[in-house]
């Protein structure tokens, strides 16, 4: 066995760690971005995601099935958020070619972050469900469900943020149509929204707790490995 998952696992672990050190240090100096921080989570997230898919036959057909399952999750995240940036990117065109001003849909960026937090959470949930104890599968269900509170909560503590920053925007467009940028109110939405991922430190703790579980259990040898040509047989 080439030990993919058990790679996986260990770079899944090092995101979360990071992720919750991002959502403190920005919660506490201020700081909405981090030396690209953000991007290096998601790079380890997506690595650890590749390689438990590789090594996915190394623990059964359900671990097998389950994996899948976390990518195709995944990939739906992805395209719903590639689909989003698209729609709002020819709102904006729109509003600039024809003088429409309506920036309301900008409110609707909340409930992506909802959706794709969720999302995120599932893909965790089914990457780890099978490697998971008793114990372990428990601290992974409430980590799922810390993510759907949490969301929940971050979009009705936002809401009157991203409010006043549309209505801005609009004011804005009316006196400088031609000359509009989005850069600076992208730049507050990200401040307004970046602060509340304090919420999300209690998930990812959680769902810290449940992976380390898993890696112990996979670097013990307590989940079975199974031979590949079984699955075949």
């Amino acid at each position: 066995m080439s030990g993919y998952t058990e790679k996986g696992l260990v770079l899944i672990i090092l995101s979360l760690v990071l992720t919750i050190i991002l959502n403190l240090t920005v919660f506490f100096t201020g700081f909405y971005s981090i030396g690209g921080l953000n991007q290096i989570t998601g790079l380890l997230t997506l690595i650890g995601l590749i390689l438990m898919f590789v090594g996915r036959k190394e623990y059964g057909v359900k671990h097998q099935r389950f994996v899948v399952y976390a990518v195709v999750v995944f990939l739906i995240a992805v395209v719903f958020s590639v689909i989003y940036l698209f729609y709002i990117a020819a709102m904006i065109f729109s509003a600039v070619s024809t003088g429409n001003v309506d920036f309301s849909a900008f409110v609707s960026i909340l409930y992506m972050v909802q959706i794709t937090a969720i999302l995120g959470g599932l893909v965790n949930v089914f990457l780890l469900h099978e490697l998971e104890s008793w114990n372990g599968r428990i601290v992974l269900y409430a980590a799922f469900v810390a993510v759907v509170f949490t969301s929940i909560l971050v979009v009705y503590a936002a809401a009157p943020a991203v409010e006043d920053l549309v209505t801005n925007m609009e004011k804005n467009f009316e006196t400088n149509r031609y000359s509009f940028q989005t850069n600076e109110f992208t730049v507050e939405l990200q401040k307004s929204l970046s602060r509340l991922n304090i919420y999300g430190v209690i998930n990812s703790l959680l769902f810290l707790v449940a992976t380390v579980i898993a890696y112990r259990r996979v670097k013990s040898g307590e989940v079975l490995q199974v031979n590949p040509t079984d699955l075949m047989s």
